[in-house]
Parts: C-alpha cells; sequence; structure tokens
C-alpha cells in the first residue's frame, strides 16, 4: 500500500502552454498565475524547454533521486535525450520514468484502475493492471474544442453580445483560455447562460464526454468484469479540466448514470486538491531517500511539476 504523504510546504511549479502556477501544496490554489507566454515561449515537443525547467530546479533542489511522469504518447527518444542530460550534467543520480496513468493509479495505493484524464488538447481513458497501461484510447475532445464553442458564441451573439459578456464576467473576450475559466468554475455563470441565452455549456461537450465514458464502460467489462479484477478497479479522474467543480461534478455524474447497478463495486476517485492545486499526482515510496522530488513532463504542454515528498 502506498501512502500519500504530501508536505504543506512543498513548492509547485506547473508551467503549462497557457498559465504558470506557483504555489504550495497545502494551498488550494496556486499564489501566482501567469501567462506562460510572459516565462517562456511554447514549443510542443521541446525537450530543450523541459531540460532547461529540470536543470533550474534541480540545481537549486539538489536531489538525488527524480521521479519523471510522462505522457503516454511521449517517445523513447525524447525520454532517453532528457535522460542523458540529467546524467550528463549530474543533476541527479537516479531517474524513475512512469507514464502518467501508472503515476495516477499509484498516488492513490493502487495497480490496477482505469484514467481518465481531460485536457486540452484531448480526452484520453487509459486501462491499467497490475501497473501495466494494457490500453490507452486519446478522443477528440478536450477544452480546445470548448474554446472554439465560446468564441463562436460570442462571434454570434450579436445584440446578446453584452449580455453574454456580463456573464463571462471577462475583461479580455479575445481570449479563449480566459473564457472558459470564467465559465467553468462559476455555476451562477453556466446557469446564467442557460437561463439568458438558452446556451448549455456542457452541451457543447456532452458528445465528447459520453463517447469517453462508453470507452469506460467497455474496457471496464473487458478487463475488470470479465478478468475478475473488480477488487483493484478504480476510475481517476486527471488533467487540467477537472481542477473546475463545475466540469468535474458533470463528467462524474454521467459516469455514476452509465455505470449502473452491475459496476456497483467499483470507486470513483477524484484528485486530492489538498496535495497539489495543479492535480499533479503525489505519492510515497517505501525506501531510505528521505526527500524525493516529482517532474512531470507533458508532451503537449511543454511543463514540469516539483513536488517535495516525503517518504515512509
Amino acid at each position: 500500500m502506498v501512502e500519500i504523504i504530501p508536505h504543506i510546504d512543498t513548492l509547485i511549479v506547473d508551467i503549462g502552454s497557457k498559465f504558470t502556477k506557483i504555489g504550495y501544496s497545502g494551498d488550494f490554489h496556486p499564489t501566482y498565475t501567469f501567462k506562460t507566454s510572459s516565462f517562456s515561449p511554447f514549443q510542443a515537443t521541446s525537450y530543450e524547454t523541459a531540460c532547461k525547467i529540470l536543470e533550474k530546479y534541480l540545481k537549486e533542489c539538489s536531489v538525488d533521486s527524480l521521479i519523471l511522469i510522462e505522457s503516454p504518447d511521449f517517445g523513447f527518444e525524447d525520454s532517453s535525450k532528457i535522460l542523458k542530460f540529467l546524467f550528463v550534467n549530474k543533476l541527479c543520480q537516479s531517474v524513475l520514468l512512469l507514464k502518467s496513468p501508472i503515476a495516477d493509479i499509484f498516488g492513490f495505493g493502487k495497480v490496477s484502475g482505469t484514467v481518465l484524464c481531460c485536457s486540452a488538447s484531448s480526452f484520453r481513458v487509459s486501462t491499467v493492471i497490475n501497473g501495466r497501461i494494457v490500453e490507452s484510447h486519446v478522443l477528440a475532445g478536450g477544452s480546445a474544442r470548448l474554446e472554439s464553442a465560446i468564441s463562436k458564441l460570442l462571434a454570434d451573439s450579436g445584440e446578446n453580445r453584452g449580455i453574454v459578456q456580463d456573464i463571462l464576467q471577462c475583461e479580455v473576450f479575445n481570449d479563449p483560455a480566459i473564457t472558459v475559466s470564467s465559465i467553468l468554475e462559476s455555476r451562477e455563470s453556466i446557469e446564467n447562460l442557460k437561463a439568458r441565452c438558452g446556451v448549455d455549456i456542457f452541451e457543447i461537450l456532452r458528445p465528447d464526454i459520453a463517447a469517453m465514458v462508453d470507452k469506460v464502460v467497455s474496457t471496464r467489462s473487458s478487463y475488470y468484469i470479465n478478468k475478475k479484477n473488480s477488487a483493484n478497479g478504480c476510475i481517476i479522474l486527471s488533467g487540467g479540466l477537472f481542477r473546475f467543480d463545475s466540469f468535474h461534478n458533470f463528467v462524474k455524474s454521467l459516469i455514476l448514470d452509465r455505470i449502473g447497478a452491475d459496476f456497483a463495486d467499483f470507486v470513483l476517485r477524484d484528485r486530492n486538491l489538498n496535495c497539489t492545486f495543479v492535480g499533479a499526482s503525489v505519492f510515497g515510496m517505501n525506501n531510505q531517500t528521505k526527500t524525493m522530488f516529482m517532474t512531470y513532463y507533458d508532451w503537449q504542454n511543454v511543463g514540469a511539476d516539483i513536488l517535495k515528498v516525503k517518504t515512509l
């Protein structure tokens, strides 16, 4: 059993493609948030950017061990380049590579389960059995589709544009990222859009989420019912969109509606936002290392989360 032991003074740095967030694990929200573009240029799949981030924080932290969490899509070639960079520059003595769905499962002390990841680029459903990814599906969707739909809503609103802007409570209406955040983090905004403009924001994503839930049900039927792994099976919600309560609750309700009585033994697990505001997986490891750092590298959102973990 892996026990989660978050350190309240753990510094977390999340450098994403849109925003950079800095804060502490004991807080629910980052202390500082600013646009990534003002910090460093975004280059998808640029391992050079990741290496610079790793070098900066690892030199400051001076750690012996590093846990590198990477996307299932991240290629071995780029991983090898990063590892070579770390060892040639003597930034750490050992590195443990884990795919993000496996880290999500381990983060809850499990070895098997289903991970739903909703990121800016897509929705992903990954099945993990005994610490190994046996199946992974990328589906259309993500916040990009929601951003596009909201931008179209603003463009087509005509006389209602002032109402829509007032509901969204945004100062920069041509910035889709800010618009999406303003809607999803406010239940009142969602309800007002539906009541005053006839727009149900979640209906935009319902087909994508429904496809994702269908994939969850089919994979769980194959791996957990037929193979009798239900005792270890759990559903974990992962990815940036789940930091918004309204989106989180919407997806959760659809999943529970579809699971039904046949899946009553399965447990829906949420990320522990008390551990980290960036939604990273935090887990202790039963070894002699007193301080462990975990760095997350995402092939779409070149970034890093540095987490100080008190181990068992």
